[in-house]
């Protein structure tokens, strides 16, 4: 998956366009970084940083964006915060995330792998359901053609760790930024035990046409029962699904261009 990625992303290289002086530059936003991390953020993976809380947020602490980002996934202490920010190096419009996004199908993917699963899916299974208290699939709808400024739908993913897990997506865009926030609707259990609370896992992915192609940032935190924290690696666990879901925003933004 990695490597069509990075053939898609080369191939978007030619399609980054000048943007006028309304649009900010990607040193403008996040002026602090170091020269390898720079380096890293262009890369077809991103930079990548999940630690826990007590070391505070990596990236939005040292960047021109919206501190208050972070603020719904603070406000229910997380014990892990992980943090993706890369640029893709693409012309896509607004209209191509709000799409990419709702393809929640495309979200069962074989290849997503955990190095520890022996190539084994990380999400099996993936549906939008038609709401909280129906938790029955429903189709994804077709592409759209103009991007509402405020929306929210349900999902179900079947993780190979978690089991069914259930999600809130919400959506808020303007003409300067699009929002995809994610939040888990019914706890997250681990072989049959509770581990993340009802809206214990939180991702605020952050999308922002600038002059090198689109930034996308995301901020995700996850509260963990206390008395599994030292017995599951849940920090890589969060970060794998991160990652994950930013690959796939990142594809379907690419492939809905071509």
């Amino acid at each position: 998956m990695k490597k069509n990625i990075w053939l898609l992303l080369v191939k978007c290289l030619i399609l980054v366009p000048c943007f006028g002086q309304n649009v900010r530059s990607f040193d403008s936003i996040f002026p602090r970084l170091s020269r390898e991390h720079r380096q890293t953020v262009f890369s077809p993976t991103g930079l990548v940083s999940s630690v826990h809380r007590s070391e505070g947020i990596q990236f939005l602490s040292r960047s021109e964006l919206d501190k208050t980002l972070a603020d719904p996934i603070l406000s229910r202490n997380p014990t892990v915060l992980v943090e993706l920010l890369m640029i893709i190096p693409t012309d896509a419009k607004f209209i191509d995330v709000y799409n990419a996004v709702g393809q929640i199908k495309t979200l069962k993917d074989p290849d997503y792998h955990s190095p520890t699963l022996d190539h084994t899916p990380l999400f099996e299974e993936a549906s939008r359901v038609e709401s909280p208290f129906r938790l029955i699939d429903v189709p994804d709808p077709p592409p759209a053609t103009t991007v509402p400024r405020q929306e929210t739908f349900f999902f179900r993913l079947q993780d190979e760790n978690f089991g069914n897990s259930y999600f809130r997506a919400d959506i808020n865009a303007n003409s300067r930024r699009f929002l995809y926030t994610l939040s888990n609707i019914r706890s997250m259990n681990f072989y049959f035990v509770p581990i993340i609370a009802e809206s214990g896992l939180i991702m605020q992915l952050y999308f922002e046409p600038v002059r090198e192609g689109m930034l996308a940032y995301c901020i995700a935190g996850a509260h963990i029962a206390d008395f599994i924290v030292d017995r599951v690696d849940i920090p890589t666990a969060i970060r794998l699904r991160v990652e994950a879901v930013m690959q796939w925003v990142v594809t379907g933004i690419i492939v809905g261009r071509f």
